[in-house]
């Protein structure tokens, strides 16, 4: 119970007709009295059996506010009721905007905290995904929109307007409890005012206070059951951000206040609520492909030089199909993968386990290594963006099961599992990483401007730092084969010289590496022989190879 007053104290102390009175709002204090768990100003509201009933027209200019309870406080009321064309927000009246979806339907939108939202669920049927009436009823879908898995929410919004990230919805909950002095409220002020069934003989009815009118459509396990299931009980929103179940969903109930924060499978169908505009990072919905999601900030692309694909990842029965992977890959870095089949490779798919849709990408008969005994082996480069891991502490290291498979003409290949750890590592205004394949002991070396060479031996110059070292004693304790570089703004105007060093060769085959750059967040191309290169078997120990210079003026690569 806490400290929460009960009913029965608080007539004892102050008697029956007596309540706790607040002066809270701006015009000098008006009185505020108890009624149930809330609160209210008697000069234009009456609590009638328990419940806060509006009885005046409040106007804006009498300057009220809600008050610190933590169930929230109630809202004054507009001099009018929401119609077609104007909503009450926060005690003043306003004019809906609009938005059309795909198929040009229009919807109404509400400006809150200056983000523009939908102010109905997205009744959008889209093609080649899963987007469904709960219970299979047209009228469910006229009221409460449609009902999307998560990997269709991620395409359902139209240009210009995007799936919220779970931090929108963040920022959207805060700010509401914050403007309502309340905690765990923030359902509440966004549910419709009607629509939501009792429970346990109280309203689940909110205040929509914003004009967000949320609606219980309830949700559904399949492509649409036929029991209404949750249908004027509960909401469900997917956000654009996955997580290791699914992906995160903010859900509000009739018998709670709060805006409730989950995940679930991906399977799962919910609502779908747009914003305009597109984060950062992500592409405008009528793209022709999307992004998968980030474990942590919500969704981004993974993989440079690789489409996009929802669905399922291509996979089948027949013909060899074998793939090495290093033990560990960086976000932003390489990786190479060697690659086994019993005929000729046309593409590869990858699929990040746990997250929605694929990757795909295309092979060139350049990657083919060798071709013998009826077996074509190919090394295949996969480059990460700076978005895996994104949001995670610098060296956070996570787990990431990889699904690969790919085809052969019309033949696709069984699908092959590998779990890789997978690290985050320092990026910020010029990041420089070096992948390699084999357990050799290569060193990466960057000299700024200022001439003091950045390795092993001396990791921090300036605003560089080597925060990754690999394979120390070839390959000592650990088989890591990958080494960053980083350096963080302003970038210092001249010259950043780039090198390989095999500083100790302990195998009798070659070595493959590659080196990659982000500038300012945008991948920097080397000439390519330079950038992905061959140790050969016989390297001696304290070999080196140039690898480029990146000419840096005010910030940014110069010719």
């Amino acid at each position: 119970m806490g400290n929460r007053f009960s009913k029965l104290a608080l007539t004892t102390a102050f008697g029956f007709a007596m309540a706790f009175t607040l002066s809270c709002s701006s015009n000098g204090g008006s009185g505020r009295m108890v009624c149930g768990d809330d609160v209210y100003d008697p000069a234009y509201q009456e609590c009638i059996n328990g419940k806060v009933v509006d009885v005046v027209p409040f106007s804006s200019s009498k300057g009220g506010k809600r008050s610190s309870s933590s169930g929230g406080g109630v809202t004054g009321a507009c001099t009018a009721a929401n119609t077609d064309t104007q909503y009450c927000s926060n005690g003043t009246m306003k004019e809906y905007g609009s938005m059309k979806d795909k198929n040009g339907k229009k919807y109404k939108t509400i400006i809150i905290n200056g983000q523009i939202w939908m102010a109905e669920n997205l009744d959008y049927d889209v093609k080649d995904g899963v987007s469904v009436c709960n219970g299979k009823k047209q009228d469910n879908c006229d009221k409460y929109g449609k009902l999307y898995n998560w990997t269709t929410a991620m395409v359902a919004c139209p240009s210009d307007w995007h799936l919220p990230t779970d931090g929108e919805w963040d920022e959207l909950i805060k700010y509401v409890e914050s403007e309502n002095r309340c905690s765990n409220c923030a359902g509440k002020h966004l549910k419709a005012k009607s629509g939501w069934d009792d429970y346990n003989g109280k309203s689940g009815n909110g205040l929509d206070t914003y004009g967000f009118t949320a609606l219980p459509g309830g949700d559904s396990r399949s492509t649409g059951e036929s029991n209404n299931r949750n249908l004027g009980t509960s909401g469900f929103w997917w956000s654009a951000t996955g997580s290791a179940s699914g992906a995160w969903h903010r859900n509000m109930g009739n018998y709670y206040d709060n805006a409730d924060h989950y995940s679930h499978d991906d399977y799962y169908l919910f609502s779908v609520r747009c914003v305009q505009g597109s984060p950062n990072g992500i592409p405008s919905s009528s793209s022709s492909s999307r992004p998968a999601s980030s474990s942590s900030d919500g969704t981004s692309n993974l993989l440079e030089n690789a489409t996009y694909r929802t669905g399922n990842i291509p996979t089948g029965t027949t013909g060899k199909f074998e793939v090495e992977t290093a033990s560990t890959i960086i976000s932003g870095g390489s990786t190479i993968l060697t690659i086994t089949s019993d005929r000729v490779l046309n593409k590869l798919y990858v699929k990040f386990a746990n997250y929605p849709g694929y990757y795909e990408v295309n092979i060139s008969q350049s990657d083919l290594v060798s071709s013998a005994n009826g077996d074509y082996i190919y090394n295949v480069l996969l480059q990460f963006t700076q978005n895996l891991l994104q949001g995670a502490a610098s060296q956070t290291t996570e787990d990431i099961e990889f699904i690969f498979s790919g085809t052969s003409g019309s033949t696709t290949f069984p699908s092959v599992l590998k779990n890789i750890e997978t690290i985050k590592v320092g990026g910020d205004a010029l990041q420089i990483s070096l992948s390699w394949n084999t357990i050799v002991d290569l060193d990466l070396h960057v000299t700024p401007p200022s001439g003091n060479t950045i390795y092993f031996e001396n990791r921090a110059v300036d605003n560089g730092e080597l925060d990754l070292d690999a394979n120390v004693g070839c390959p000592g304790d650990e088989d890591k084969r990958n080494e960053n570089v980083f350096f963080t703004a302003p970038l210092e105007d001249g010259d950043y010289l780039v090198e390989v060093n095999m500083f100790t060769n302990c195998i009798t085959t070659p070595t493959r590496y590659i080196v990659s750059a982000y500038l300012n967040g945008k991948i920097f191309e080397f000439s390519a022989a330079k950038q992905n290169g061959i140790f050969a078997a016989d390297t001696e120990d304290r070999t080196k190879k140039t690898i480029g210079v990146i000419k840096i003026k005010n910030g940014v690569a110069v010719q």
